[in-house]
């Protein structure tokens, strides 16, 4: 995480991937609160981590609302940092796909 913050203060922008953010363990709406001036670009997609038997297993790449993230809440918070880049929907399936577009049309 060092390289990360080094490379901010240097101005570097940032994807932030959403998915990747949540199964890592990363607070995604903390993660907008601290560094949304410098986000450039969105993936999102749900993911979900459980653990059985001593192990976590994580699947990303979900439709939205069939895992952890509140992407309501995510949503509303990148409009109110005033975000204007771009939201991709990253999903492995058109139905996957059309999905997460019924879930997001009220901010298209």
């Amino acid at each position: 995480m060092e390289f990360a913050h080094r490379t901010i203060r240097q101005g570097a922008s940032i994807c932030l991937d959403v998915g990747h953010l949540a199964w890592q363990g990363g607070g995604e709406l903390d993660f907008l609160t601290r560094h949304g001036d410098r986000i450039r670009e969105v993936h999102l997609h749900d993911a979900v981590s459980v653990s059985t038997g001593g192990r976590t297993q994580t699947r990303d790449h979900l439709p939205l609302g069939r895992g952890q993230i509140d992407y309501l809440a995510f949503l509303r918070q990148l409009e109110e940092i005033g975000y204007e880049g771009a939201v991709i929907l990253e999903n492995n399936s058109q139905a996957d796909l059309e999905e997460s577009l019924e879930r997001v049309k009220a901010f298209l």
